[in-house]
């Protein structure tokens, strides 16, 4: 999450080209949403098994990461609003995910945010679907969490590989089954898709060319030295970290 800052940062200043990165985490970790309260989070549970706790430099709601891909693209918003941007990232996603075997589409339907934001599912990303947000046979297989910094817009977003992402209510402070279940019918992965293992490195690779083929670009390099700045600088920027 912190490298993810930086780069936002970089792009801000013109040292750094639009950028898509692709990673996993370890150990697994929720990530919250940059103003979303921990206070639902059972922290002691969440140290036993060896989940860390971060805060997202974007908003939205926690994210359980275990068995997935975090995506992050960094651009400049160049006038376009920010619910443009969002559809077209998921159109380059949807391509990728095509690509894999997925039957994969962009809600056209915003869902009734504001009752499931107050009801005892609220906590989670994944349960609720919003307009330009992917999914498969009306049940989300990808969230995204978006912030402009200036000029420049950071999304970030989880796509569910394996179906450990529904374990995320076993780490509140009060747990019941039904929330649990919630995420069951609300929810997808890759591998119940297509009824097969999915490794990371296959996703990266179709996103890659959904990308490609959707915006008619080509990846190159990634510059290495941008990494060494940022050990340098990392301190700086711990307040994103909870």
């Amino acid at each position: 999450m912190a490298f993810d800052t930086f780069l936002t940062r970089e792009c801000e200043k013109g040292t750094l080209q639009p950028t898509l990165r692709l990673y996993q985490w370890k150990p697994y970790a929720i990530s919250l949403g940059y103003s979303q309260s921990e206070q639902f989070l059972d922290k002691e549970k969440c140290s036993l098994m060896n989940v860390d706790i971060v805060r997202r430099p974007t908003g939205g709601r926690a994210v359980y990461h275990a068995e997935e891909m975090t995506y992050s693209i960094v651009l400049p918003s160049n006038d376009k609003t920010v619910s443009a941007i969002h559809s077209e990232i998921s159109q380059a996603l949807v391509c990728g995910l095509k690509m894999l075997g997925v039957n994969a589409s962009i809600s056209q339907h915003p869902s009734s945010a504001e009752k499931i934001y107050f009801s005892e599912h609220s906590a989670a990303c994944f349960s609720s679907v919003s307009r330009s947000e992917i999914q498969v046979n009306g049940k989300k297989i990808v969230g995204s969490a978006q912030r402009k910094f200036g000029d420049v817009i950071l999304q970030h977003g989880s796509i569910m590989i394996g179906s450990e992402h529904k374990s995320l209510p076993k780490f509140y402070r009060e747990v019941n089954e039904h929330q649990i279940q919630y995420l069951e019918e609300t929810t997808t992965e890759l591998e119940t898709e297509l009824r097969r293992t999915v490794s990371f490195e296959e996703v990266a690779e179709v996103l890659q060319k959904g990308f490609e083929k959707q915006w008619e670009v080509e990846f190159v390099e990634f510059p290495l030295e941008i990494v060494d700045e940022f050990s340098i600088e990392e301190n700086t920027i711990a307040e994103v970290l909870v």
